[in-house]
């Protein structure tokens, strides 16, 4: 694994300039550097690198990352969903200059890509702070990351890592209201600029992987250190967690997973300023209840299929979906693997597109520059497609873009 200053890193990370457009020039980079001698570190495909992830990574772990619900249908739709549309080519556009960059709740960002919540990402890390690692190529790339609520660094530290890229935090709502109040305040003071609340994960998933191990990561104490350093934590705790870390678990696992209704909606925007973005909304009928609750942002995912099968894959739902918003932005994740998936998922009505398990698996390998390898091969991609494709801005990106292909 490499610690973020691997072979040929200087050419790819742009002398720690950050990633900058044309995004595509990093194929150049690439063929460049094959002059020399010098080949790509981490892998060009990601069949390569979850393969190459699944051999780095202990088994308990890879399980976790890797796995999905049941007998995982749902998670391989979301993958094959993509396959149902192709992207209509235009000609005589002259797009030898394309614009990625996207508005987002007050922000301009350099692309449309951010790093989706992994709950245990900090695990995927050799080092183990994958938080830290992940929160550093944002730094580096302009590509924001939703740092979980689960997570081995607490909020503080991985937002202090963040530089000039906007962050934002993700919640898993406790049944605790102080505890919930006490993350969203410290999450404002150390300067995230958005919360995301995790609607579908208020318990796990059936998830066979996991039982046939036997691990769940959280009952071992694992990636709790935003609970551990919380001062409404520690004070439900006759010992502080260093001393008693097995009541700090089962404290964790009675207060961890609220059952939200939409009755608890205007509490939620009660509890911070800050964008207010809520995750898990599949129904065209829901993401208009929560735009008339109040909430800033709609983030349309199905866990990446972790958490239920037999539902619909998450691509198809989108364009209602980002109907119903009538104007507010549309956060998209579950089954992006590629390039063009997200120059799809861009076109189906998302605003911003979350990558998950790609990044995680490129932080197995080589930590933060693995993180920015998969990011920029991600959006060298998709910049190339709109080139050769003819779409210069992603305005030129519609619904009408798009054919059914089968």
């Amino acid at each position: 694994m490499e610690d973020g200053q691997g072979p040929g890193l200087r050419l790819e990370l742009g002398q720690g300039l950050g990633l900058k457009p044309p995004f595509g020039s990093y194929q150049n980079e690439i063929y460049l550097n094959g002059l020399r001698g010098v080949l790509p570190p981490y892998p060009m495909t990601f069949a390569e690198l979850e393969e190459r992830a699944r051999a780095a990574l202990p088994a308990s772990v890879w399980s976790y990352v890797a796995g999905g619900a049941g007998d995982e249908r749902t998670q391989r739709a979301n993958v094959t969903a993509f396959e149902r549309w192709g992207l209509v080519p235009r000609m005589f556009v002259g797009a030898a200059e394309r614009d990625l960059s996207v508005d987002l709740l007050g922000l301009r960002l350099p692309s449309p890509v951010f790093m989706a919540p992994v709950g245990v990402i900090g695990l995927c890390a050799q080092d183990g702070h994958g938080d830290l690692a992940t929160a550093r190529a944002a730094a580096s790339t302009g590509v924001p990351m939703i740092a979980s609520t689960l997570a081995v660094d607490q909020l503080e530290e991985v937002a202090a890592e963040f530089g000039e890229t906007p962050g934002f935090f993700q919640l898993y709502t406790p049944t605790n209201r102080d505890l919930a109040a006490s993350l969203v305040h410290r999450a404002e003071q150390a300067g995230f600029r958005g919360i995301v609340v995790t609607l579908d994960t208020w318990l796990t998933g059936w998830r066979p992987r996991d039982l046939a191990t036997a691990n769940f990561p959280q009952l071992r104490g694992l990636c709790l250190a935003n609970y551990t350093s919380d001062p409404v934590f520690r004070a439900l705790l006759k010992s502080p967690p260093e001393e008693d870390p097995q009541a700090a678990v089962l404290l964790w696992s009675q207060l961890f997973g609220n059952p939200l209704t939409w009755d608890d909606l205007p509490w939620l925007r009660s509890l911070t300023d800050l964008p207010l973005i809520v995750k898990g909304i599949c129904h065209p009928e829901d993401a208009r209840r929560a735009r008339d609750g109040g909430v800033d942002a709609i983030y349309c995912s199905n866990h990446g299929g972790r958490q239920a099968n037999g539902g619909l894959p998450a691509p198809p739902p989108l364009p209602a979906v980002a109907e119903a918003a009538d104007g507010l932005p549309v956060l998209f994740d579950s089954g992006i693997r590629s390039g063009a998936d997200i120059i799809k998922a861009l076109a189906l009505g998302a605003t911003a597109v979350g990558i998950g398990r790609p990044y995680a698996y490129g932080l197995t390998l080589g930590g933060t520059a693995g993180i920015i390898h998969v990011l920029r091969s991600l959006l060298a991609e998709a910049d190339l497609i709109m080139a050769v494709d003819g779409y210069p801005t992603l305005g030129d990106l519609t619904a009408g873009s798009l054919r059914e292909v089968g």
